[in-house]
């Protein structure tokens, strides 16, 4: 297979897992009224995504459902999140979205992100529902600035818990608007004022940080008539494939986005192959280490036993020869469930010489490829 049927087979297998993982259904139920709920699947996307519309099918063939916050009551995830349709009203407009659940009870905790950012909001009986984040972007105070929803609104809070002044010193000590101090603080206030009335916690536990281990093994092919090549100044190829090896590291932040992970890591290579000056016909024996260092964004769209994942970023090269080069990258791959916290991998690399994300069109802009096989380790 030539280099610019390689590239165009990557380009397809790119494609083909967009497509195939746009659609990320999970067992959930939609709410038509209060008490009306239909159990199917609904497409689990980010929470722009899911503020915005909820996309449901009664079953894995059926035809895709949208529905409008002015259509369903609210949706849900089992065992996970929760959305409510809800107006909200300012004095710029008025909207309906979905508003993720995070407390349901006498005070209810709500929390919805857009491209300013995220919002956290009160509603208790008649009262219309408040966000408690600080609206501006930036915020003044003694002196100090302070980017949005950093700071939380005290005297808002403390007007929506009025009748539990008990936790009022907590409300003085709350100086960031989070899931976790935010959710305390709603449970301690039904925990005091109403302990008898039913306190809902819908959002679920996740950690804040967790770290994945993939050492990997595999093949890789370097492009030396290519811009690799120029900075070598070589003008003879090495030899096809070379065996890899290295560890890679995923770092999760859930809280973030639950599907994107920055992947880094060591990858190690033999060159071996013969190179041959410009202006001679000598050859050169060349044998060196080649350096790896990739910064990526990681996707993994699906959370089921073989799961389709994309990425791109750049890849840090260091050899000998070359002391130190950039190149962007585009992967994909497939994980295989072994155990709840091992995997197996396979994927695939293309570094190239082009604008980041840009799928190159001539085999002359490949830098190399790759195939590895490794073992994905949750810690």
């Amino acid at each position: 297979m030539n280099k610019r049927n390689l590239v165009l087979l990557f380009a397809i297998l790119l494609c083909k897992l967009s497509i195939f993982a746009q659609a990320d259904f999970i067992p959930g139920y939609i709410q038509t009224n209060e008490y009306d709920s239909i159990y199917g699947l609904i497409d689990f996307r980010g929470d722009q995504a899911n503020n915005i519309e909820c996309r449901f099918k009664k079953t894995a063939t059926d035809a895709i459902q949208t529905f409008s916050p002015r259509q369903l009551y609210g949706y849900g995830f089992e065992n996970s999140k929760h959305y409510v349709s809800k107006e909200l009203k300012s004095k710029e407009e008025t909207k309906t979205i979905f508003l993720e659940y995070l407390v349901r009870g006498v005070v209810d905790l709500y929390f919805y992100r857009d491209l300013k950012g995220d919002h956290y909001l009160v509603g208790k009986n008649d009262l219309p529902i408040k966000e408690v984040s600080l609206p501006d972007e930036i915020i003044s105070i003694d002196g100090v600035n302070y980017e949005r929803n950093i700071l939380i609104n005290p005297n808002l809070l403390k007007f929506y818990l009025h009748d539990c002044p008990e936790i009022f010193p907590d409300i003085d000590r709350l100086k960031i608007a989070t899931h976790k101090s935010l959710i305390q603080l709603i449970k301690k206030y039904h925990d005091i004022h109403c302990p008898n009335d039913v306190c809902l916690i819908y959002q679920k536990k996740m950690p804040k940080f967790r770290v994945d281990i993939q050492p990997i093994v595999g093949f890789a092919n370097f492009n030396m008539n290519g811009p690799l090549g120029n900075l070598y100044n070589i003008n003879f190829p090495l030899n096809k494939f070379m065996f890899q090896y290295g560890v890679l590291s995923y770092f999760w932040l859930p809280l973030v986005n639950e599907k994107i992970f920055l992947k880094t890591g060591l990858i190690i290579n033999r060159m071996k192959g013969y190179i041959a000056d410009s202006y001679s016909v000598q050859r050169t024996y060349l044998e060196e280490s080649s350096i790896k260092i990739p910064l990526q964004v990681h996707y993994q769209f699906l959370n089921t036993n073989i799961t389709p994942v994309i990425g791109g970023g750049l890849n840090l090269y260091s050899t000998p020869t070359l002391p130190f080069a950039v190149f962007p990258t585009l992967n994909a791959g497939v994980n295989a469930r072994i155990t709840e916290k091992v995997y197996a991998t396979l994927s695939s690399d293309l570094d190239y010489f082009s604008p980041i994300f840009i799928v190159p069109i001539n085999a002359s802009q490949i830098i190399s490829y790759s195939f590895n096989l490794g073992l994905a380790i949750k810690l």
